[in-house]
């Protein structure tokens, strides 16, 4: 049993399979994990040593046993079973522990415990829309262990919305007076729900989540799309000017989208409101919603390091890849970003070494 040496669990830990995979069992030696049915994906796994096996360390990994009792269980070296656990963790087909509300919400049911967030967070919601009401209303309604606040400073959302905040970069004193204007949004998740994009105050949203360290995630309607994500986690996924970037560079005509955002910044647009029927308005808080549920209760959402669009012609419901930039000004280090590519010249070297 051979495994990548990233994502190894210790001995300790209680990995499990996840729970949309089903295990497609081939022998004893050979088994499959599927996930799907239209579109199934599956990940195989093979036991040369041929020690028949593999399948009862397999059965094992429900998250009730550490990976030391699962090895003392099977009759199987504690490192194999690592290598199986480490291969379905770089697979994303195991967990160390449970990956979205619903699953946290099974596992403390079947534990006897109470339901606590892990994150600890107060969701607070930004938005002066109906999208921004029933997404408040569903987090109040869902998120029963954590706190849900609606964001309902007037003259701090004026100026989200039509000042650009992050428009003095490298002046340092500046960027500390702006987290110190928006303290509040410390220790929250931040949940944008708007009714129509707003470059200029998503931009401002990512500048200050990132400068206090405080996860966020946003939700539009974009024309016929709607748009939810991606979840930005400060320090560990893409930021949203890596997506809003991407996106651009995506794009057969984006010189418009450039002077959108220019016009905004200069106060020239009055943004109206989508005509979006009470159906799909819900839609969108749903979807958001659950995303910061998801982040509240267990700590991670589906849409870190991904966007989810629904093409509302055909209704068709697709996640996108978000890559961080290694140029991005905002999420990465700069001497990351800044670093030089060094160039040997063996020539000088060898003369050097001649004389």
């Amino acid at each position: 049993m051979t495994a990548p040496s990233e994502a190894v669990p210790e001995p300790g830990d209680r990995p499990r399979v996840k729970t949309q995979y089903s295990v497609v069992v081939h022998g004893p030696d050979l088994v499959e994990l599927r996930e799907g049915v239209w579109n199934a994906t599956s990940v195989t796994l093979t036991d040369d040593a041929g020690g028949g096996r593999l399948l009862a360390v397999i059965d094992a990994l429900d998250g009730t046993s550490t990976v030391a009792e699962i090895a003392a269980r099977t009759g199987v070296r504690v490192a194999d079973v690592q290598d199986v656990c480490a291969r379905l963790l770089s697979a994303r087909a195991a967990e160390l522990a449970p990956s979205s509300a619903l699953d946290h919400y099974v596992a403390t049911l079947m534990a006897g415990d109470e339901l606590a967030p892990v994150t600890a967070r107060t969701a607070l919601v930004l938005g002066d829309g109906e999208i921004a009401a029933q997404t408040h209303e569903h987090l109040a309604a869902s998120a029963e262990a954590a706190s849900v606040e609606r964001f309902a400073d007037d003259a701090l959302w004026r100026r989200l919305c039509q000042d650009n905040l992050a428009g003095r970069e490298g002046d340092a004193l500046h960027g500390e007076r702006l987290l110190d204007e928006f303290a509040t949004f410390r220790d929250t998740l931040l949940v944008a729900a708007l009714d129509v994009v707003n470059p200029i105050l998503l931009r401002n949203l990512n500048r200050i989540a990132i400068g206090l360290n405080v996860p966020w995630v946003h939700a539009a309607s974009d024309g016929p799309f709607l748009v939810v994500g991606p979840t930005v986690v400060p320090g560990r996924s893409p930021c949203y000017e890596c997506f809003e970037r991407r996106v651009a560079l995506n794009m057969r005509e984006s010189d418009s989208y450039v002077r959108y955002k220019r016009a905004l910044a200069q106060g020239q647009v009055r943004l109206g409101r989508p005509v979006l029927p009470a159906p799909v308005r819900s839609l969108v808080a749903s979807l958001v919603s659950l995303e910061a549920v998801n982040h509240l209760v267990a700590g991670s959402t589906f849409t870190i390091g991904k966007a989810l669009t629904v093409y509302l012609p055909t209704m068709e419901f697709c996640y996108h890849d978000v890559l961080r930039l290694p140029s991005c000004r905002v999420c990465v280090p700069r001497r990351e970003a800044v670093q030089r590519q060094l160039h040997f010249d063996v020539r000088t070297y060898l003369n050097q070494v001649a004389r």
